[in-house]
């Protein structure tokens, strides 16, 4: 505990604000005298519960994770559902707002939908993962993609833009309808600008815009 409160305090002497993400539930490293509750009480911060979406099922474990704040006697400051059906939203928001605010007198501080794209990468997220810059659409770069949009490059330029053409030659056939289609370039030897220039004219070529 020694070592998480020296490098607490180290963090907070040069911060605003120190948000912790814990490691799970509450409970965990309770093995070690060092769960998420303990940890907390040490350094005296508030907590906030993330728990999966629903009512029932969603309000039964989070009663667990708020026994043992209560019991290493931590601050609930509220809690946020996560993955919550879209057609369901407002009424997860009414009745689980009540609830909390009935039983604990603690704020629903959030509820977020259970979106798939939400799982997807984001152009941005790209762009830090492989420490690099968009040389073209800055406009999209908090557009997501998922897998089957996705080319990664990993052989010869001619090669790639045949799989290119097959791909969407294959989704025609099948009367899918046509989709974005991101492109990683991971070999440096094609040449970004080359690259680019090549796939545009590609794309257009099979009916890409």
């Amino acid at each position: 505990m020694g070592k998480i409160l020296d490098s607490f305090n180290e963090t907070a002497a040069a911060s605003d604000v120190m948000l912790i993400e814990g490691t799970g539930h509450v409970g965990v490293g309770a093995c070690v005298q060092a769960s998420n509750a303990i940890v907390a009480n040490a350094v005296k911060a508030d907590m906030i519960l993330v728990a999966n979406g629903g009512i029932g099922s969603a309000f039964d474990e989070l009663s667990i994770n708020y026994e043992m704040c209560r019991a290493h006697n931590v601050r609930l400051a509220g809690v946020v559902l996560n993955k919550v059906n879209p057609e369901k939203l407002e009424e997860v928001k009414k009745y689980m707002g009540a609830l909390l605010k009935d039983q604990w007198n603690v704020p629903l501080l959030g509820v977020v939908p259970d979106k798939t794209f939400l799982g997807c990468p984001a152009l941005a997220d790209l762009e830090r993962l492989f420490n690099t810059t968009m040389i073209s659409g800055e406009e999209h770069r908090m557009r997501h993609y998922n897998v089957s949009q996705i080319n990664l490059i990993t052989t010869s330029l001619g090669r790639f833009l045949e799989n290119l053409r097959n791909k969407v030659s294959e989704r025609s056939e099948r009367g899918l309808r046509k989709t974005s289609i991101l492109v990683l370039a991971t070999n440096p030897r094609i040449g970004y600008r080359r690259l680019y220039t090549h796939t545009l004219s590609a794309c257009s070529a099979v009916g890409i815009s």
